[in-house]
């Protein structure tokens, strides 16, 4: 036999056997992300059923994965059950599994305004310029998005309470997000600010104890914090405020903050403030603040959160 010929057979057998190897690697792929679906699934109807006032009345519909691999999958659904009141209750739901070192993770939102961690690659590639993970592709930046809000949110799936954990993201900047600030045309300027949630508890005459969201924000310059009631109200008045900031090595700092009735942002106009602040976070770690309001008529609105500012020292620099 010719040794062209030889060659030609060794050739296209070393083709067929690749492409059975690359069909068998791609179908072990999909298995196993449909069996991380599955699982996800199953999770997300034990915990809803947790969650409910009346678990007898949960009823799940329209459910569909928006995305999905084999270790991040994200699923949206009209999730129904009674309230306090007996009044059966429909919302849109978004809830993400996610498996990260050994262990698996879940949360879960109200989808209002359309406002949900999972985005389509076009409104992906579109709202990714400017920001922290500009850089990193359609499938990397929505398991980045996911494990910011799951950081925040969410939990270790089987743990009766939320722990403090942390899932790393690929660029060392932790749960840092930068935005712009916006023009009076609602048009992004060239000042950036970075941005970071906690979660905690508040408590005041009508409450103990309920759900709060606290965003921080800082730029070159200026910082200030939003407290969210029930993840859901703004806190807006024309009060001040005390901060007790615990620091990730335990120094405590104490510092005066007046609320804006209009826009929500509690800040200081004394600079030390802001450099405080600065060496605080430069430390990263978990932080812990507890907030008083100062002249109170009856009980005072208290606040507790904790932020994992892990990664701002990384995360300033895109602040230039």
């Amino acid at each position: 036999m010719p040794k062209t010929t030889c060659l030609s057979i060794i050739l296209l057998l070393m083709m067929a056997l690749s492409e059975i190897s690359c069909s068998e690697s791609t179908s072990k792929s999909a298995s196993k992300s449909a069996s991380f679906e599955r699982t996800a699934r199953k999770q997300m109807e034990t915990t809803f059923s947790e969650i409910a006032n009346d678990p007898s009345s949960v009823s799940l519909s329209h459910i569909k994965t928006v995305y999905s691999n084999d270790s991040l999958c994200i699923v949206h659904c009209n999730f129904s059950a009674k309230n306090v009141f007996g009044t059966l209750v429909t919302n849109k739901y978004e809830y993400i599994y996610i498996h990260s070192n050994g262990k698996n993770y879940e949360s879960y939102m109200e989808i209002v305004d359309n406002d949900a961690v999972y985005v389509s690659p076009e409104k992906y590639e579109k709202e990714k310029k400017g920001t922290i993970y500009e850089k990193l592709h359609y499938d990397e930046g929505i398991r980045y998005l996911a494990t910011i809000y799951v950081n925040v949110k969410g939990k270790e799936v089987g743990a009766k309470e939320r722990e403090d954990f942390f899932i790393p993201v690929p660029m060392g900047t932790g749960s840092w997000m930068l935005k712009c600030f916006l023009d009076e045309f609602g048009e992004q300027t060239s000042h950036k600010y970075l941005f970071l949630l906690g979660s905690g508890l508040f408590s005041n005459s009508y409450t103990t104890n309920s759900n709060l969201t606290a965003g921080l924000f800082i730029d070159d310059g200026n910082f200030s914090f939003k407290l969210v009631e029930y993840d859901s109200y703004v806190v807006k008045t024309n009060e001040s405020y005390i901060y007790r900031i615990k620091d990730s090595i335990g120094d405590v700092y104490e510092m005066r903050l007046r609320n804006d009735n209009t826009s929500g942002q509690m800040s200081s106009n004394d600079y030390d403030d802001y450099l405080t602040m600065k060496n605080i976070l430069a430390k990263g770690g978990i932080i812990t603040v507890s907030v008083k309001e100062i002249n109170a008529f009856f009980t005072p609105d208290t606040y507790r959160f904790k932020m994992n500012v892990t990664g701002y020292n990384n995360a300033k620099t895109d602040l230039k």
